[in-house]
């Protein structure tokens, strides 16, 4: 079984146990590895979340990144930096949302993919940037 294949069986069976029902639950996969970041309301919605993985074939182990968070809480930082740069890209640049990554990690952005022309690039560190108040 390809880590793509394991990834769609895993992200199946969370919507079949509704584990991650209106939750931010990231699932990545490497060698049947499979990591799970965000957020959850409750520990009992991440021990769901954690049961259903466990019990999806061809799972060898799970590395949990699954926070608690309670309803009302908000946001970590990293966590609404990158929802801006999202929308900065999307709305601002019309740049599509597949085509650049983006990784947002203790405040430091790090955007990878491709894009069309040269000069997005600069226009890409730029819009990020100042985000953060800085001249990129």
């Amino acid at each position: 079984m390809t880590d793509k294949d394991l990834r769609r069986d895993v992200l199946e069976a969370l919507d079949a146990a509704q584990a991650s029902r209106g939750q931010q639950i990231g699932v990545a996969v490497g060698e049947g590895i499979v990591t799970l970041s965000g957020h959850v309301a409750s520990y009992s919605e991440k021990a769901a979340i954690e049961r259903a993985v466990l019990q999806v074939k061809g799972v060898r182990a799970l590395a949990g990144q699954v926070a608690v968070c309670p309803e009302g809480m908000a946001r970590s930082q990293d966590e609404t930096l990158a929802a801006r740069v999202a929308t900065t890209l999307e709305r601002d640049l019309g740049i599509d949302a597949g085509s650049v990554a983006i990784k947002v990690e203790g405040g430091a952005v790090t955007l990878q993919g491709s894009v069309t022309c040269p000069t997005l690039k600069s226009t890409l560190g730029r819009a990020v940037g100042a985000l953060h108040g800085f001249a990129a």
